[in-house]
């Protein structure tokens, strides 16, 4: 091969280093619904024996190649025609003006019931619950009382997901200027800032101020066991409303020791009384999290009397992990010193994190690590938490009370 990189189809191939990730982003970024994995990773090992790569390359290359199509792959399932008309239909839909608002009015007193979907463009279990509500519930005919709002909170970040054809295009349309439920605690005081994040939540606000009642509707980057997430440690006003959620652990105040805003800390009133909490139904692309985050807005529905019905699954305690500390890196060099996963057990004192140079992190107390990033070197976003401290895990039992009610 020659000494400069061969440029041919988008693909990239280098003499001295082979150029892994711009041979599978060029991959990626051809394919469509009808090719199969196989029929594009033996094109591209062809184009690279016809160059006079070495072979042997080609193997550990391959295998990436094909692990980053069979993800796209999955990103086509979930970004299909029907979900694309939900989030275009969402998009040009407009509530006093407000791009991306639906409002249903069921003409009778009620709550004002305030679900939003993708905060982060990449996640859409909350288009899923849309789709639907609108579709097979007919939620126009069936709300039997209240207002209930379904909101885009993301719409840029959200169109990014859509056109995306590689994994890094897909990491990418989280956001489009600032992570949306990292926002600047000052963030309704910016004047004239053009980040679009902002723009947007302070165009959302007198939309969000009106709920009696806020569900704001999450999946994570990793396979992790689903979540409800209550605003403060304010359980008790969630209590009620969680009945029926096939969900069995919950995270408490989180939102107290993180240093931004996230997105639901804007719900209802500025008093923090109003019921607000946050689900994160399991992974992005599985077919789960999106039935998960479905049957959880059904009970939420029905458990305000919303829409007929009562729920059926019970869960007689849940697992509470109360959070009491971040964990933030000073620089990139920075890295987990395993793969932690979300509710992995730590002690106190515990190496969870070191530096290049040697400079240690250790675990502030015995509990759980919540939410870590799986990202590594400078890929990761220092900017924000990297993950969340909790207390050991409690077991919350729901009373015998409440437990009838929802059987009856």
């Amino acid at each position: 091969m020659p000494n400069q990189p061969v440029e041919r189809a988008s693909v990239v191939l280098h003499t001295d280093s082979f150029n892994f990730r711009a041979v599978v982003q060029a991959a990626c970024a051809q394919i469509n619904e009808q090719d199969s994995v196989n029929s594009i990773a033996i094109r591209f090992y062809l184009y690279g024996l016809q160059e006079g790569m070495v072979p042997y390359l080609w193997v550990p290359c391959l295998r990436l190649l094909i692990l980053e199509l069979e993800y796209m792959k999955e990103i086509m399932a979930i970004t299909n025609a029907r979900m694309k008309a939900i989030f275009e239909m969402l998009m040009n839909s407009e509530n006093g003006g407000i791009p991306g608002v639906l409002r249903i009015d069921s003409g009778k007193p009620g709550p004002i019931l305030g679900v939003t979907a993708c905060t982060h463009g990449n996640e859409p279990s909350g288009l899923a619950v849309f789709d639907y509500l609108l579709n097979t519930l007919d939620i126009y005919s069936t709300l039997q009382r209240g207002t209930l709002y379904l909101v885009l909170n993301n719409i840029k970040a959200t169109e990014k997901f859509f056109t995306a054809k590689t994994r890094e295009e897909v990491s990418q349309a989280r956001y489009t200027d600032v992570n949306m439920n990292r926002l600047p605690k000052n963030v309704l005081a910016l004047k004239n800032d053009r980040r679009y994040e902002i723009q947007r939540v302070q165009d959302l606000l007198s939309i969000w101020r009106q709920f009696t009642v806020g569900l704001d509707i999450h999946s994570t980057t990793v396979p992790t066991d689903p979540m409800f997430i209550s605003r403060g440690g304010k359980f008790n006003l969630i209590e009620d409303l969680v009945r029926g959620f096939p969900i069995e652990r919950l995270i408490s105040n989180i939102d107290d020791v993180m240093r931004t805003a996230p997105t639901f800390s804007f719900y209802g009133s500025d008093k923090q009384d109003v019921p607000v909490f946050a689900i994160e139904a399991g992974q992005h692309t599985e077919p789960a999290s999106s039935q998960r985050a479905i049957e959880c807005a059904i009970a939420l529905l029905q458990n305000l009397k919303m829409i007929p019905g009562i729920s059926t699954s019970v869960v007689g305690e849940y697992k509470e992990y109360c959070i009491e500390e971040v964990v933030t890196f000073p620089d990139d060099s920075f890295d987990f010193v395993s793969n932690f996963k979300t509710y992995d057990v730590i002690y106190e004192g515990q190496v969870i994190a070191r530096s290049i140079d040697g400079e240690e992190i250790v675990a502030p107390f015995d509990g759980h690590l919540i939410l870590p990033t799986s990202k590594r070197g400078k890929e990761k976003d220092i900017s924000e938490e990297v993950a969340f401290v909790s207390r050991p895990m409690q077991i919350r039992k729901i009373s015998t009370e409440q437990l009838r009610i929802n059987k009856a």
